[in-house]
């Protein structure tokens, strides 16, 4: 039997007296991956996507991710992502596929490794290792212990399966109103989206509230390079800012000088009090 590039080894952890266990599963490069030849003829963008695609291994041993999940991993648009698999996909090792694309009628895309380039292995059950805790005790405890280190938490198994399916998670208000803006600007929907989901709501705000004042011809592809890049406060905003803060610092200074001119003369209207070098004179008022 020919070896294959790439060796997946399927095995159940933690095996229990009633037969149940959890799945497991590693993979491994073998050597053929470089006698072959694969290797060699991979281009570098094409072995760094295909690496993408092998850490997503499942525990039962499946190799397969969609297009939302490794459009995550890869912080990349949906749009390169789909061009940087699609590629992949076309590419051919002795006249075989390295990896399977599929299309579903939802317009899912998911991606998989071509099961020719692939050999599994069942391992033996594995023991539980000897620092293990065993739980003892009544069912509850046992249930409880069990949903708190296996158990996913439900709005996080929502969001994963959402994502695999290709359903985006319900929008907040303040997200939807980001995204009318960035679409108003020029931006796609996927585009808007792929925005939303890297950048935080309040980098986003700040840019969109700072693009007038840029003066772009292009305001979509300046947006999108000013969110990325972090672009800092327009010019043109801190001279105006300033001069104002100058206009007011000189009347703020004017309406003091005017304070301290209609100050009325601290006297008595009893007595004029007059102190000179000796004595002190009190004079009688004026009449």
């Amino acid at each position: 039997m020919q070896e294959k590039p790439f060796l997946i080894e399927i095995r159940q952890d933690r095996p229990r007296p009633n037969g149940r266990f959890v799945p497991a599963a590693s993979l491994k490069i073998t050597e053929e991956f470089r006698t072959s030849g694969l290797l060699h003829d991979l281009a570098p963008d094409d072995l760094k996507n295909l690496v993408y695609l092998l850490t997503f291994l499942s525990p039962e041993g499946n190799c397969t991710v969609s297009l939302p999940i490794i459009t995550s991993a890869m912080r990349a648009s949906s749009h390169q992502v789909k061009e940087r698999m699609h590629r992949l996909a076309e590419f051919k090792f002795r006249d075989m596929n390295v990896i399977t694309e599929i299309k579903y009628e939802s317009g899912l895309y998911t991606y998989s490794l071509h099961p020719r380039l692939v050999a599994y292995e069942h391992l033996t059950t594995s023991e539980p290792h000897s620092t293990s805790p065993i739980v003892t005790g009544s069912r509850e405890r046992v249930i409880a212990n069990t949903r708190n280190r296996y158990a996913t938490p439900r709005a996080e198994a929502e969001r994963m399966v959402a994502e695999q399916l290709g359903h985006g998670t319900p929008e907040t208000e303040e997200q939807h109103k980001l995204r009318m803006r960035l679409e108003n600007v020029g931006l796609t929907t996927e585009q808007a989206s792929d925005v939303l989901s890297t950048y935080a709501a309040d980098v986003i705000a700040q840019q969109l509230d700072w693009l007038p004042y840029r003066k772009a011809k292009n305001p979509a592809g300046y947006l999108l390079a000013a969110i990325d890049g972090g672009y800092k406060e327009p010019r043109s905003i801190c001279e105006q800012r300033f001069v104002l803060e100058e206009k007011f610092s000189g009347e703020s200074n004017l309406d003091d000088e005017v304070i301290l001119d209609d100050e009325p003369p601290e006297t008595s209207n009893n007595e004029v009090r007059l102190e000179i070098d000796g004595p002190s004179l009190s004079l009688p008022p004026e009449e």
